[in-house]
């Protein structure tokens, strides 16, 4: 059984934190102005303090995903405005061990998934960054669901993770 929880659940913590490092090491990734922690149903803000510029504050939002019984972090969705820019970035970041070559595909509701390559592996899991044109952040805002497809490693079956688009339009509104 898949479960949606935000970074406050127990597990989640470091993926948390790979997004926090992720979002400091690429500046370019992350603006905006709600409050750090608002909750928007199944998405949460978090705001930190730009290392280089201690009166600029770099907002995104969330999305953990957890699985099975012992509730282990399978996936991170992070969204942020990258700075001057109007079309927002979404980041998942997925498990080491996790097979490269095929990407990532990602569906909205019953749509045509759209791939997308890894971006970088860190210490605490594989990122993926999705540009959300036009036509995407529509989608993202209009769903009730979306889902990423990866391959958990090389010769296993894609393993196909679920996560909510509820309050995902307030969400990415307020970082706006």
């Amino acid at each position: 059984m898949k479960l949606f929880f935000h970074c406050r659940a127990v597990g989640l913590l470091r993926l948390c934190a790979l997004a926090l490092v992720a979002l400091i090491l690429r500046p370019e990734l992350a603006q905006a102005q709600p409050q750090d922690g608002q909750v928007f149903q199944d998405w949460t803000a978090r705001c930190e303090t730009d290392p280089a510029d201690a009166s600029a504050t770099r907002c995104y939002i969330i999305q953990g995903v957890v699985a099975g019984e012992q509730r282990q972090p399978v996936m991170l969705m992070a969204v942020a405005y990258p700075p001057g820019q109007e079309t927002p970035l979404a980041t998942a970041i997925l498990p080491l061990g996790t097979d490269l070559r095929p990407g990532i595909a990602v569906a909205i509701d019953d749509g045509e998934p759209k791939r997308y390559p890894f971006s970088v592996c860190m210490a605490d899991g594989c990122q993926a960054h999705m540009p959300l044109d036009a036509a995407l952040l529509a989608a993202f805002k209009k769903g009730v669901a979306g889902s990423v497809t990866f391959r958990r490693g090389p010769n296993r079956p894609d393993t196909k993770v679920p996560f909510s688009l509820k309050g995902f339009t307030a969400a990415v509104n307020a970082l706006k």
